[in-house]
């Protein structure tokens, strides 16, 4: 009878344990139920791509938008805002020529205008624009893989939510990198749900890796280009319940293509979000 009873105790002091192992974070995607369409960089504004400024968020919240991807970088002296990148190439015309090719002040970045009309954007900015509009979510690409700056720019991302209106913080929605980023960024806020991105994995990855992390962590949505799918992905991902979004897609012959292979939504400049 002793045997049988410190074997119970034994198990129900296991039972918590083995629970928790191989439990899975509460993530929400309902998202994907109701939005195909991520407005990329904050979408276009009169034709211009890749602004992520004021402009761009506030005319396409106005024409239906509700997810905006948001590249976020710093400035020389330390302030998180919304820029695709200093050196990189991809939005150099959009800078006078004397702000180019170099890492920008934060003054600086405050008073320079985008393609010489639109106005620049912090992360304090975007983080009291969603204060004020509930229905907005936030799709973030920090741009980096780099560990520590992984570590600053999410760190910056969770302190001046919670200064402006912690609740917003719900509604971002992180890409990750790799497994290792995960791993970070849950250990500073329990996310609602977490995109995996594969813009920035090496040459030569094991996809299959890939599709098991994401389904074992639960995060049921990955997103990549044309580039880097293969034959079978979409159902490779299905197989596992995993959605894929697709970027960037600006033509709607190929929204309509590409959704009846069982693409579940794309990042765009162009197309009306909805």
């Amino acid at each position: 009878m002793k045997r049988i009873l410190a074997l119970i105790a034994v198990i129900v002091m296991l039972t918590p344990l083995c629970s928790c192992m191989g439990s899975k974070p509460g993530y929400d995607y309902s998202w994907t139920d109701e939005y195909r369409y991520i407005a990329h960089a904050c979408g276009a504004v009169d034709g211009v791509y890749l602004t992520n400024s004021r402009e761009a968020l506030e005319t396409n919240y106005e024409n239906g938008c509700r997810i905006f991807e948001v590249d976020l970088i710093e400035t020389e002296d330390g302030e998180l805002v919304c820029w695709h990148g200093w050196t990189d190439g991809a939005s150099d015309d959009l800078l006078p020529e004397e702000y180019r090719n170099r890492v920008l002040s934060s003054e600086e970045f405050d008073n320079v205008l985008i393609a010489g009309k639109y106005h620049t954007m912090t992360f304090e900015y975007l983080a009291r624009f969603m204060s004020e509009h509930e229905d907005v979510y936030i799709v973030t690409d920090t741009k980096s893989p780099d560990e520590q700056r992984i570590a600053d720019r999410f760190g910056k991302i969770v302190s001046i939510s919670r200064e402006v209106d912690e609740s917003i913080l719900d509604r971002f929605i992180p890409q990750i990198y790799n497994e290792q980023m995960l791993q970070s960024i849950s250990g500073m806020y329990h996310w609602r749900s977490v995109i995996y991105t594969l813009y920035l994995i090496p040459q030569g990855t094991y996809y299959g890796d890939i599709i098991n992390f994401a389904a074992d962590n639960g995060i049921r949505v990955i997103t990549t280009s044309e580039e880097r799918m293969y034959n079978g992905f979409v159902q490779d991902l299905a197989d596992r319940g995993i959605y894929l979004y697709m970027n960037t897609i600006n033509d709607e012959e190929e929204v309509r293509i590409r959704t009846e292979e069982g693409v579940r939504g794309f990042y765009t400049d162009t197309l009306m979000c909805s």
